[in-house]
């Protein structure tokens, strides 16, 4: 039996968009308050994915809702927005690329609906091949948003518009980027262009009109790590970007961690907390990295953390509020746990793994910075934890997650 895979968007009650006077008393239930659905699905003799993503408040009273979906085919409807609308004109269709993998390409939609459910645009990709950056899209004062993809080649099965990112914008009018993410790998025949796919972060600006405004790509090293037994002709992926903020001015922050090396403004930024690390993407490695951009996307600073190698540092997310950037990570020490510094203040992350909380002021400096560690409980012999999300009141930070095992003040 075929499967098909579909996901719905919900409207929560928000308080912005319905006034208390007008809310049901709580005596009648939760099913009272629910307001509309959006189904979004492949066709039904398909089993396309189609994987939710995020749903962020525009700064005009509407809301972005993000989607990846699989596409096996170029020209080939890949994912229906109000997919049971009773007229095709309610509908919005999105169309990808060709691949040769088995589950095809990932690709991309983005849509900004009203606060009634009508559909006001969507854009989304057609070619190109994408991984999943769930909590990169921030909204912007005037209406749109910026969001970073981890971008690179689609590896089409018809071999055609190598390293080539295309959009469909919300007028149906395409926006083509050269991404360059195609490399030659050590050993590879000279004579024969490059045919390794590395993986792009790709910063995308898009107006509350839905056209694409600036972009800027953020290429790393793909180089052999001096230890690489996995991927000994080079390393497809040199950073990841988790965490997107944007402050007053519309300086943009993003926060992930290097594997390699990356060039910005000019300066080269290099990764040490990969001691024998065999090139696995898969291995957890890596060094904390915090890039800023204007408001244009123009490269202004970095910071990664100083002291000797660890196992591994992460920023996980990311918000912007009331002139302070608040941000989450994750840490992982060494036998001997080292400190390191970060931001100006300490961490002695633990060999299992070490959850890390900072502020820092308008200038990037450290205001305060507490950690969580990990450790192991009876009966239990792992120690994970995963950061999934933040958020800032008005006196207190929340941070919400999962974990294996137990939690502790390092105090």
């Amino acid at each position: 039996m075929k499967k098909n895979y579909f996901f719905i968007l919900v409207a929560l009650l928000l308080a912005s968009w319905v006034k208390a006077e007008a809310q049901e008393p709580a005596t009648q239930g939760v099913a009272n308050n629910f307001l509309w659905y959006k189904l979004i699905q492949a066709e039904e003799e398909k089993t396309l994915l189609q994987i939710p993503q995020q749903i962020v408040a525009s700064k005009d009273g509407n809301v972005f809702a993000t989607q990846l979906y699989h596409s096996k085919k170029r020209d080939e409807i890949a994912s229906i927005f109000n997919y049971d609308a009773a007229s095709e004109s309610d509908k919005a269709f999105s169309y990808g690329d060709d691949g040769k993998a088995a589950n095809g390409n990932t690709n991309f939609s983005f849509y900004k609906i009203d606060p009634t459910g009508k559909l006001l645009w969507h854009i989304y990709s057609s070619r190109g091949d994408y991984y999943s950056n769930r909590n990169t899209l921030v909204a912007t004062p005037d209406g749109g948003f910026v969001v970073v993809l981890t971008s690179r080649d689609a590896n089409s099965k018809s071999g055609t518009e190598r390293d080539l990112v295309r959009i469909i914008q919300s007028d149906g009018t395409p926006y083509d980027i050269n991404i360059k993410s195609l490399y030659r790998g050590v050993g590879d025949d000279e004579a024969n262009p490059a045919s390794r796919r590395g993986q792009v972060p790709l910063l995308l600006k898009v107006s509350k009109e839905g056209k694409v405004e600036f972009y800027k790509t953020f290429d790393t090293s793909h180089e052999p790590q001096p230890d690489a037994s996995f991927y000994d002709y080079g390393t497809n992926e040199g950073i990841a970007i988790n965490a997107v903020a944007l402050d007053e001015q519309g300086n943009i922050y993003m926060g992930g961690k290097l594997f390699t090396t990356i060039t910005l403004g000019g300066k080269t930024y290099k990764a040490k907390n990969i001691v024998g690390w065999n090139g696995d993407p898969q291995k957890t490695v890596g060094d904390l990295i915090l890039i800023k951009l204007n408001s244009q996307g123009e490269f202004q600073e970095c910071h990664m953390e100083e002291g000797d190698p660890i196992t591994s540092s992460e920023i996980r997310e990311m918000q912007w509020k009331d002139g302070k950037l608040y941000w989450a990570g994750g840490f992982i020490g060494t036998k001997d746990s080292k400190a390191v510094t970060v931001f100006g203040k300490s961490v002695v992350a633990t060999i299992k793994r070490t959850m890390v909380f900072g502020c820092l002021n308008s200038e990037l400096k450290g205001e305060w910075l507490s950690q969580l560690d990990a450790k192991v409980v009876s009966g239990n012999p792992w120690s994970l934890i995963f950061i999934d999300g933040i958020a800032v009141g008005q006196d207190k930070v929340y941070i919400a997650g999962r974990c294996s095992g137990g939690l502790y003040y390092s105090d």
